[in-house]
């Protein structure tokens, strides 16, 4: 448990980074931009929490569930700004209202609050990448000569896909060391964790060079 402890402590300053940034950028930041800066922040308060309840109660899990639930309709809300077609017919708001009550199936029906709920993992990362491809494709548009390196609804989608593909491919190979292998995996959960760092410190690059980009 020390170890843990250590490696939250890592990450929890990590995911202050962005947040610190991004608060001393927050006047500059569009509407879209606030969003993940929200996310970071909902990210720092529920690693803060989790890390208290792993200390008290040696059980954090209904943390990390309240969590997913909130980040995954606060990246709806962010793509529903920042996609023309999602703002035009509010695809992203109802998309969002679509994963609160998933989340509540899931919740109710299939999986406890208190354990790891992978079914909604599994739907978190499949509709934030969609979600996020989706952004991405608005970059191709036939005569579009947007310079990538400096969009910053560029480097935000891609920091999701990165996130979101790489932790639910780990998850489901730490799946599967437990329950068909019957064997831990260090070195898998290790992955995650840096996984978790890479992703923190992206968003603190983009808020931090977010005054030399653009925002269309």
């Amino acid at each position: 448990m020390d170890a843990y402890y250590l490696k939250s402590d890592f990450l929890i300053l990590t995911l202050a980074l962005p947040v610190i940034i991004g608060a001393s950028r927050f006047r500059l930041l569009d509407k879209g931009s606030k969003i993940i800066f929200y996310i970071t922040v909902l990210c720092l308060v529920s690693e803060s929490l989790a890390y208290l309840m792993a200390v008290k109660y040696r059980n954090n899990m209904v943390v990390y569930n309240l969590n997913n639930l909130l980040e995954v309709f606060l990246t709806c809300f962010y793509f529903n700004i920042i996609i023309d077609r999602f703002r035009k017919k509010n695809i992203g708001r109802l998309i969002g209202i679509f994963s609160l009550v998933v989340w509540t199936i899931n919740i109710l029906f299939f999986q406890s609050i208190n354990s790891i709920i992978s079914y909604f993992l599994f739907y978190q990362a499949l509709v934030t990448v969609a979600m996020s491809l989706t952004a991405l494709s608005t970059f191709l548009k036939p005569g579009d000569r947007r310079e990538l390196k400096k969009e910053v609804h560029f480097w935000f989608p891609v920091i999701l896909i990165f996130c979101w593909s790489m932790t639910y491919l780990l998850f489901s190979l730490v799946k599967f060391y437990s329950s068909r292998l019957r064997e831990e995996a260090p070195e898998v959960i290790m992955a995650l964790y840096v996984v978790s760092i890479v992703t923190n410190m992206a968003f603190a690059f983009v808020f931090y060079y977010y005054p030399k980009l653009r925002r269309s």
